[in-house]
């Protein structure tokens, strides 16, 4: 969450900020791909259940997937969003919140 709050801020800068970004979503690449590795060898992070581990990566995975870079390229953490995303407590959140702006 860390690389994704200084791109979301060096994203509003309008001189400097695009030199910066292009440091910082190397990092960010780093931790999806690692994301992307351990997702491709189990259905959940902690294991073949869903966990807190899972609502906790929830959020910084759906703000990199509308801002940071995760994109098809990573098939099994796009799934992984799919799943959540199909799950009723999701659904019920949503229809009691109204719609969810992903950061």
């Amino acid at each position: 969450m860390p690389p994704l709050l200084v791109l979301l801020v060096v994203n509003r800068i309008p001189l400097l900020g695009k030199t910066a970004a292009k440091r910082i979503q190397p990092m960010i690449d780093v931790h999806l791909d690692y994301v992307e590795a351990e997702l491709s060898s189990r259905p959940w992070f902690a294991g073949d259940t869903i966990t807190g581990a899972d609502i906790m990566m929830s959020f910084p995975l759906e703000a990199a997937r509308s801002r940071a870079g995760l994109d098809a390229s990573r098939p099994a953490t796009i799934a992984w969003l799919d799943k959540i995303h199909a799950r009723p407590a999701y659904q019920a959140a949503l229809a009691k919140g109204g719609p969810y702006a992903y950061a």
